[in-house]
């Protein structure tokens, strides 16, 4: 209810919503009471909205990926923040963050940088709206995710031949050899052995944990994986000559945050085709697969959430695997071939 100010002679209407409080002053009564019916959390969220400029909600957003995720998703998503900005005009707020812009946006990614890029763009830019949608610094509709994504040629990821793989092994020795092993025989990350400590591991119980950044959140978490004789071998022989807490470390002990040009120089030494270091991960659940290990301990050890990542791991290594010869074979002529089925009913007829 609005109250009149002596010292100020003005009448002063407040309103308080969701424990926020506002105040604003009046020559007349009416135009205070006027003023309090017309306050909605609709019409303060709007002007909050209205207000904050797009420049602001990219850098509150990055503060908060940058504390909570992994460095190379900061990196990733600071980069299309700056794209954003960049397209936008000086000063734009949350209000121009239209559909429209958003489309024309994404349209133009597509032309410069590809589909795939275009539409990591749009995951990275929803990402950021629904987090900013929680904290109240926007409201409405996702202008993002209402854009649909671009169609993407599917990729077939080279996967190595064993023999490949056993020819680059063969021609490495120390701690090369023992990286290679190591992610061969338990499927690892790259970013999992560059965090791997001698404390991770126990050669005792023959197990190795592996600490993975991968989950929704950005928290770290670690999963055990077994440790094969071959492997267990390799280790031993690497903890004899350690020179730091890191099991694969520098020359001063600090442990690598990139090896990008090693597959190159084994492969080329190993006279073999070249593969990412990802690849050897994808021919590990190759091997388990064709080696007859079930599918939950596949998931297990390539330490998947989702069962339906491992299922996908495995469907693009091996296709469909299904004896349907007999389809389309031709019988030899006057013979009758029986067909079964699954209900045990007998065909009405034959070829």
């Amino acid at each position: 209810m609005p109250y009149y100010n002596q010292t100020r002679g003005r009448w002063c209407a407040s309103k308080e919503i969701d424990g926020k409080r506002k105040q604003k002053w009046f020559r007349t009564k009416g135009d205070a009471k006027a003023w309090e019916a017309a306050q909605s959390v609709e019409s303060w969220t709007k002007a909050e909205t209205l207000a904050v400029t797009a420049l602001e909600i990219c850098n509150r957003y990055l503060d908060d990926v940058q504390a909570r995720m992994h460095k190379r998703t900061y990196k990733d998503k600071a980069t299309c923040c700056a794209r954003l900005v960049r397209a936008l005009p000086q000063g734009a707020t949350a209000d121009d963050l239209t559909p429209g812009f958003a489309l024309a946006f994404f349209t133009a990614q597509r032309k410069a940088r590809g589909a795939s890029p275009a539409n990591r763009d749009r995951k990275n830019l929803a990402a950021m709206w629904e987090w900013a949608r929680g904290i109240r610094l926007v409201d409405g509709d996702n202008p993002f995710r209402g854009c649909h994504r671009f169609p993407v040629d599917e990729h077939v990821r080279y996967v190595p031949p064993v023999a490949d793989m056993e020819a680059v092994l063969a021609s490495e020795t120390g701690e090369v050899r023992a990286w290679l092993l190591t992610m061969l025989h338990t499927a690892a990350r790259r970013s999992e052995l560059f965090r791997l400590t001698w404390g991770d591991i126990d050669l005792d119980a023959r197990t190795i944990r592996l600490g993975s950044r991968k989950r929704k959140g950005g928290e770290l978490h670690y999963a055990k994986v077994p440790m094969t004789d071959a492997l267990h071998e390799e280790l031993v022989a690497l903890k004899a000559t350690a020179r730091s807490v890191y099991v694969f470390c520098q020359e001063d002990g600090q442990p690598f945050t990139s090896r990008q040009a090693l597959m190159r120089r084994v492969c080329k030494r190993a006279g073999v085709r070249y593969f990412s270091f990802h690849c050897i991960r994808h021919l590990s659940a190759s091997m388990m697969y064709k080696a007859g290990v079930p599918l939950p301990t596949i998931q297990a050890i390539l330490r998947h959430s989702r069962a339906t990542t491992t299922d996908r791991y495995v469907r693009d290594l091996v296709g469909v695997n299904a004896e349907i010869d007999y389809a389309f074979e031709a019988p030899p002529k006057g013979k009758v071939v029986e067909l079964k089925r699954a209900s045990g009913a007998q065909p009405k007829g034959s070829f």
